[in-house]
């Protein structure tokens, strides 16, 4: 068939070589180029990492065609010139099968008339297994909830894996009994003869030869059955279908062969480790469907339990909160956690901690006035409990059962304090809606010191979905570089000079409208975006002042704002450094201005990176000074070189104490050889006041409001 493909040229080979140099270890199952002007779309090059995949050698995979399943679909997008993505899987040269993702994306070359195409790989097979196994998961989950009977079980699971490996193989249970008898389960895509023979025959013998086979390993491969001796059914039509299995076996919790789950495979299909390795990972859900004597009950249990702390999982819980709706009109979703929780297990142990929570549980199922109470695990330190009477009453019951009465964890009383989330619920529709409520209240009452019940809150909610909308922006704002530096010049209270300028973060958006600090600095903080805003304002900072260099212009002093947790970044230095670097510009030119909770985190290692700062010739500003507990207790430990004066002093400075103040933390900053700049000047008096008592540097909207860069560059040019 090669000779009768239609030739690429060497020059197109050599671009696609080279393509493949460039992209195959990114892409894991790599890429063909196929003809599209021949029906059975053969391949006209493949990259390494493909034959890699598919086990073919180069001159093998050329001329083979993939894409037989779905012929009709890559006619229609090829008429049309179009790209087409599909899941689908592909046999490999050793029969193996291969779960991928493929894009075909047309190509277009110069001086070829021919309509080529590539099919470019991505290998999701392990994404498929584990697919799988959470499936057959909940869905046997499913099924047990609505209690069906464990050999219909089994044979829905048979029937998920075989559709799974494209029915090239199918699946049997044995299970032993005590006695040495044992019972066999066969899928329903073995024959009718098969399982009418197996039905009459004796499978004693089967049972001992497995046993002997699988007593010192956990799995066996048999890869001829007609050469196995004593192999199941080999007078049987299993023979002609599949001649080859693997046995895995099903043990106990001591180690002990209690059944075999047999895979028999045909010719068309290879087993790869990793295939083995799914089946010996399904076999603990084959041993809970199939499990001996108390079966349902024992399996009932570990579908809806948890394993440590023996309470009923979330799972469990929705379903018996469902049950419960017809009985009662309404009730409530709580959310439960011991505030000591963390304590506790860090005293005794993790243990002990799932022992507090069960201990909790048992005290909440006593309450007698709940008769529909469901109680199951939330998290691991948390409890869910749907309850049927009043909150308030609740309330009540908390302080009686809890706070009153100690626990006894390690032979030890423990008195705990409560965090309570409450959510009304009056549907099982709204289930999943109320869980979600108690959890945002729960999240609420764990701010609070001691016990605390909080209940669900419209405003709370409607401020969470802003912040959400709002954090959604400011993502969209960092990549599309919407936040600008506005400069507020600090002047010289005696000459009215501009001597330097504060960075004040701005946000722009696509519209133009402006977004001001206090609307968006909060949220970047606490969700760690503040770091970019800050380096974009730094980046922007340093622009202009590259700029104003490189045209011979006079350079200002700007004061940067840098959050703690910037401040406290591993490399914030050295990335300033390097910043700085890019852009030529000297470290004096840029104040670090910090605020006065900096040293809240930790005071040593503040301490070490301003003076790290100093050494590369940065100077630092304590912002808010005065505002806070311990500013005095910061001056002295932290080299600091300018202080702010908190703009609420200057507000109250006709206040005689407040003036007194101000004058004293003038005469300190004086006396440490600590400059100090005035915020929030706005009107004559003040800055005469301030003269008076030995200000020298202030800033306020009586001198300038922020200004624009541009605008900046107008005021400076004026007074060049």
């Amino acid at each position: 068939m090669e000779n009768d493909l239609p030739q690429l040229s060497n020059d197109l080979i050599e671009w696609f070589q080279n393509f493949d140099d460039k992209i195959d270890s990114k892409i894991l199952g790599g890429f063909v180029v196929f003809d599209t002007e021949n029906d059975d779309f053969p391949i006209l090059f493949s990259s390494r990492s493909f034959e890699t995949m598919t086990k073919y050698e180069k001159q093998e995979v050329k001329g083979l065609s993939f894409f037989s399943m779905i012929k009709e679909e890559l006619h229609k997008a090829i008429s049309k010139t179009k790209r087409l993505s599909k899941e689908m899987f592909i046999t490999t040269k050793d029969n193996a099968i291969v779960h991928c993702k493929v894009l075909f994306h047309p190509l277009q070359f110069s001086g070829t008339s021919r309509k080529l195409y590539m099919a470019t790989f991505y290998n999701r097979t392990e994404q498929k297994k584990n697919k799988l196994i959470s499936d057959i998961q909940n869905w046997v989950l499913e099924k047990y909830n609505d209690e069906e009977n464990p050999e219909i079980i089994l044979q829905g699971f048979f029937k998920k894996i075989e559709q799974y490996t494209s029915n090239n193989i199918t699946c049997s249970v044995m299970i032993y009994n005590e006695d040495d008898s044992a019972k066999m389960f066969l899928s329903e895509s073995f024959t009718n003869k098969t399982i009418n023979a197996f039905n009459k025959d004796d499978i004693i013998p089967y049972n001992k030869y497995f046993k002997k086979l699988l007593s010192k390993n956990s799995q066996y491969i048999i890869k001829n059955v007609l050469l196995e001796p004593n192999m199941y059914l080999p007078s049987h039509d299993i023979c002609s279908r599949y001649n080859k299995a693997v046995l895995f076996a099903l043990k106990d919790d001591e180690n002990k062969v209690r059944g075999v789950f047999i895979v028999a495979c045909s010719n068309k299909w290879s087993l790869e480790s990793i295939d083995i390795t799914l089946f010996q990972q399904l076999t603990t859900v084959i041993r809970t469907i199939v499990k001996y004597g108390s079966y349902q009950k024992i399996m009932l249990e570990r579908i809806t339990k948890e394993p440590n702390s023996g309470l009923y999982n979330l799972a469990y819980f929705k379903k018996k909160v469902q049950e419960k709706f017809p009985e009662c009109s309404k009730g409530y979703i709580c959310i439960i956690s011991p505030k000591e929780y963390e304590d506790i297990v860090n005293l005794y142990e993790r243990k002990a901690g799932y022992d507090l929570l069960t201990q909790i549980a048992d005290r909440m199922s006593s309450y007698k006035e709940n008769r529909n109470l469901v109680v199951a695990s939330f998290a691991t330190n948390a409890l869910i409990v749907f309850v049927d009477f009043n909150y308030k009453q609740y309330e009540k019951h908390v302080l009686e059962q809890f706070v009153e009465r100690p626990f006894i964890i390690h032979g030890f009383e423990v008195f705990v304090s409560l965090s309570v989330g409450l959510s009304p619920i009056e549907s099982y529709q709204q289930l999943d809606e109320s869980i979600r409520r108690a959890d945002q209240a729960f999240s609420k009452a764990k701010l609070e010191p001691g016990n605390n019940i909080q209940f669900f809150d419209d405003e709370d909610n409607n401020r969470i979905k802003h912040e959400r909308r709002m954090y959604n922006l400011i993502i969209h704002g960092i990549k599309e570089k919407q936040f600008i530096p506005y400069l507020q010049p600090k002047v010289s209270l005696q000459t009215k000079e501009i001597i330097g300028f504060e960075a004040l973060a701005r946000w722009q958006t696509k519209t133009g409208k402006m977004i001001y600090p206090d609307q968006f600095i909060p949220l970047a903080e606490s969700t760690g975006k503040i770091i970019d805003i800050e380096n974009m304002i730094l980046d922007n900072v340093l622009d202009w002042l590259c700029e104003r260099k490189s045209r011979g212009l006079p350079l200002y002093q700007v004061s940067i704002n840098i959050s703690p947790q910037h401040f406290y970044e591993q490399d914030f230095v050295c990335n300033l450094v390097d910043k700085l670097d890019i852009y030529r510009v000297n470290p004096k030119y840029i104040k670090i201005e910090i605020t006065e909770s900096i040293g809240l985190v930790d005071l040593k290692k503040a301490s070490t990176i301003i003076n790290h700062l100093k050494s590369y010739g940065f100077a630092t500003s304590m912002d808010d000074f005065g505002k806070g507990f311990s500013s005095l207790n910061y001056l002295t430990q932290l080299d600091f070189a300018e202080i702010k004066i908190d703009k609420s002093f200057i507000d109250n400075m006709n206040d005689s104490k407040t003036f007194a103040i101000i004058r004293t933390m003038l005469q300190l900053a004086d006396n440490l050889n600590v400059k100090a700049v005035v915020e929030g000047i706005e009107d004559k008096s003040q800055v005469e006041k301030l003269g008076e008592i030995g200000c020298d540097v202030g800033q306020g909207y009586y001198f300038y409001k922020p200004l624009s860069i541009g605008q900046v560059n107008e005021i400076l040019n004026e007074i060049r």
